[in-house]
């Protein structure tokens, strides 16, 4: 079951930003497209975050405005 959504934020791909939801089980990154297809599979009590307009960029963390690359274990 999914712990978290991520809604209304730029993602990278492909070579371009795209508008896109991403859905997140145990930190890590399980789905992705439109958010009404990622909350059918989704728990009542799941947490979602609207990050319009922000960038979503997994493997960055940011520390006082600084973006820092997390290290992938």
């Amino acid at each position: 079951m999914l712990d978290l959504i991520i809604k209304n934020g730029l993602c990278y791909i492909e070579g371009k930003l795209k508008k896109q939801d991403i859905g997140i089980i145990n930190g890590k990154i399980s789905s992705s497209g439109h958010y009404s297809e990622i909350i059918e599979h989704a728990p009542n009590n799941v947490i979602v975050y609207n990050h319009q307009p922000h960038l979503i960029m997994p493997g960055f963390i940011v520390v006082t405005g600084i973006p820092h690359i997390a290290r992938m274990q």
